[in-house]
């Protein structure tokens, strides 16, 4: 027998074990977390004379998700204290699926005192099943105490030359924070360039200060015509609210007609 032959018989035959199949465990689409993330928005609101204002903050989930995402919130101190300018809050929110906003609302106290604006800030910690992109809400309390109004003008508009309309702009009260408004004239039935001057800019109330002049001169003619108006408007105000931000100015006319 040939070596090959042999060693060829000695062999024995093995069978063929075949290992079990391995079974790949796949998540249902349902139940897979799909990334998201969370944040909170930013708000300003104006406190009232009295009782309570509801600061209404957002959160929201950038897509829906499955499981349910949570997220813990609680109100921090910032210039607005809690217990005196508004009530702190604390709780969990759950964004079931196909949720992707929720609020929070936070009491905000009216009061009389006129003061800066004041914030105080709603945080987001420790999320379940998302991350947090923005996790700081900044409440802004504007202060409606300090009021901004401008008074009306009536005067003749004289023969020649000019004639100086004075409107008063006043703060209810004297400021603690510096104030700013802008003003412009508008056409009426006098119109910028023939009947008056057009003008606008900003006035600055300084702590203490109540009240700022606006001048705009008013051309005279000897036309026999009617009354005209045109208006001086406020806008832009910071640290004080406009509660009437219109003047008027009512060209009399003193020629016979």
């Amino acid at each position: 027998m040939l070596f090959h032959d042999r060693f060829a018989s000695r062999k024995t035959a093995r069978p063929c074990r075949r290992r079990p199949d391995r079974q790949l465990a796949l998540d249902p689409l349902n139940d897979r977390v799909v990334p998201a993330s969370l944040t909170v928005s930013d708000l300003s609101i104006i406190e009232g004379d009295y009782g309570t204002q509801n600061a209404m903050v957002t959160v929201r989930l950038s897509g829906p998700v499955n499981p349910p995402v949570n997220v813990n919130y609680s109100t921090a101190d910032g210039t607005a204290l809690a217990g005196s300018d508004y009530t702190a809050v604390s709780g969990t929110l759950t964004f079931l699926k196909g949720q992707t906003v929720k609020t929070i609302m936070v009491p905000v106290a009216g009061d009389l005192a006129s003061e800066p604006d004041e914030t105080f800030f709603v945080n987001l910690r420790t999320p379940k099943h998302a991350t947090i992109a923005d996790g700081r809400g900044v409440v802004t309390i504007m202060d409606d105490d300090t009021r901004l109004s401008i008074t009306d003008v009536t005067a003749a508009e004289g023969n020649e030359g000019t004639t100086a309309f004075n409107f008063a702009v006043s703060l209810a009260a004297p400021a603690v924070s510096t104030v700013t408004v802008n003003y412009a004239t508008a056409d009426g039935s006098a119109l910028a360039g023939s009947d008056y001057a057009a003008t606008s800019g900003k006035l600055t109330f300084l702590p203490g200060q109540t009240s700022m002049p606006v001048t705009v001169m008013v051309n005279g003619d000897r036309l026999g015509e009617g009354d005209e108006y045109f208006f001086v408007n406020l806008s832009g105000a910071t640290h004080a609210v406009i509660v009437d931000g219109q003047g008027m100015g009512t060209i009399t006319n003193d020629e016979p007609r």
